[in-house]
């Protein structure tokens, strides 16, 4: 199981993120997602449980958007 931390300045990586999480939804067990408008900051916390090489690929699909800042725990 992971949980996947993130956090943006616009809502267009907000619109890019959620459809990466959409693509791998059979693995998403539970998403947070915290907007602060004022000062354009967006956080999505996602929890994953999969097969090592699929969490894999989305963190690798996360990476390829600019501007979003992201940390992997694993338990």
């Amino acid at each position: 199981m992971f949980t996947i931390s993130m956090m943006m300045h616009t809502r267009e990586n907000v619109m890019a993120v959620n459809t990466i999480l959409h693509k791998y939804a059979d693995m998403v067990i539970g998403r947070l997602g915290l907007p602060n408008h004022e000062q354009d900051i967006y956080t999505i916390t996602v929890v994953v449980n999969g097969e090592e090489e699929k969490v894999n690929n989305l963190i690798e699909d996360l990476k390829k958007i600019e501007g979003i800042k992201f940390n992997v725990l694993s338990f």
